[in-house]
């Protein structure tokens, strides 16, 4: 009989510190953090107890674990694909986040959850965290000796079921978007319960990549092995001719490939990171459409003289982004008092300033990103 233990962290655990200044939570003094014990037999899941977090004496026994992070320490981006297929959204999400997210979609893991067709499209909820922030978390479990199965998320399983029996449809996509701007009452009874489900379907999985749980992919490795040598040598023992003909389909295929890569390589030498060439140059072309779009009616020289003549002393701009009317700065301040002094300022010439991503830095200082729309533009 297998037991597993599942580690709930809470807003308040230290791993969440340098999430807390962006989150509506209160950081108090009490972690009511816990690892929920269950027994499997068969296909089943049954609860034990709930055994302290920082007791590392109670977690002996048990064989697997799994770790749930609140929302807190996770962003969200809702995104529309015009396919279903859960791997083709997978592969395309980085290449729609490039242009939605301020960091690299190569410094971030994310997992996708598909909220409801809307006509011919899709609507997916994307949960992303920095890789850096991932690998601390799996680094603290680490110096425990513990290996998480699965990464996934309590805060983004009960927003999911309670709005799936409520909304379907776009209404089901804002529901998802609306809950998710609110902090989260902490139920013990109801995350017991959740986390049952999540072991045997969990809503995200963020270890994946280069943070996979290895011993699954191990398995997987010798059964693909397994699976792959069974089928070429029964597909040389049913018919040879057969098997040649399959060669052959497959050379004349990869040599499609290739010439679709390099004619896709002649148009975009830059692009390094080519994963359907298809899909990237209707993304090129598009992307080359709404640049076109951003660059009539904008006036970037008059936006930054009104920014000039707005500085706070305390606040230095470190990167600006004027895209079809849509203004997206990074900056830095000495205090919240000067963050908040800039949104007042801001709000004199740009429409709809808000201010994100807030992290505390050093000697005081706050990074932060501010979104507004141009009214130049």
């Amino acid at each position: 009989m297998k037991t597993i233990g599942f580690v709930d962290i809470h807003p308040n655990n230290p791993l969440c510190e340098q999430y807390r200044a962006s989150s509506n939570i209160d950081a108090r003094d009490d972690d009511p953090s816990a690892i929920y014990l269950y027994r499997k037999a068969g296909d089943e899941y049954t609860y034990e107890k709930t055994l302290p977090y920082n007791d590392q004496n109670a977690q002996a026994g048990i064989d697997e674990f799994y770790v749930s992070i609140p929302a807190v320490m996770l962003d969200f981006r809702i995104l529309n694909f015009p396919f279903s297929d859960r791997e083709k959204i997978h592969r395309a999400t980085p290449l729609e986040l490039d242009t939605l997210i301020m960091a690299n979609s190569d410094e971030i893991i994310f997992d996708t959850v598909a909220l409801g067709a809307v006509e011919a499209t899709v609507d997916v909820l994307v949960a992303y965290m920095r890789k850096d922030a991932l690998h601390h978390i799996l680094a603290a479990f680490a110096r425990w000796k513990i290996d998480p199965r699965v990464v996934t998320s309590l805060d983004l399983h009960a927003v999911i079921h309670a709005v799936k029996e409520t909304s379907s449809g776009s209404g089901f996509s804002e529901s998802v978007a609306g809950l998710l701007s609110n902090s989260l009452e902490w139920d013990v009874s109801s995350r017991v319960g959740a986390a049952r489900l999540e072991i045997s379907m969990p809503v995200i999985n963020l270890r994946s990549g280069q943070f996979a749980y290895r011993k699954d992919a191990e398995k997987t490795k010798r059964a693909l092995r397994m699976t792959v040598f069974s089928g070429i040598l029964l597909a040389v023992i049913i018919h040879a001719g057969f098997f040649s003909q399959t060669i052959m389909m497959k050379q004349e295929a990869a040599s499609i490939t290739r010439e679709m890569h390099i004619a896709y390589s002649d148009l975009f030498p830059g692009d390094r990171k080519v994963i359907d060439e298809l899909y990237q140059l209707k993304s090129h072309l598009r992307g080359i459409k709404e640049r076109s779009d951003a660059l009539t009616g904008s006036d970037p020289l008059r936006f930054l003289l009104n920014l000039s003549q707005r500085m706070e002393p305390n606040v230095v701009y470190t990167d600006i982004h004027l895209e079809k009317g849509i203004v997206k700065m990074k900056a830095e301040a000495r205090s919240m008092d000067d963050m908040a002094k800039i949104k007042v300022k801001l709000s004199e010439f740009l429409s709809d300033v808000s201010i994100s991503d807030i992290r505390p830095a050093d000697q005081g200082k706050v990074f932060f990103t501010v979104v507004a729309r141009n009214q130049l533009s």
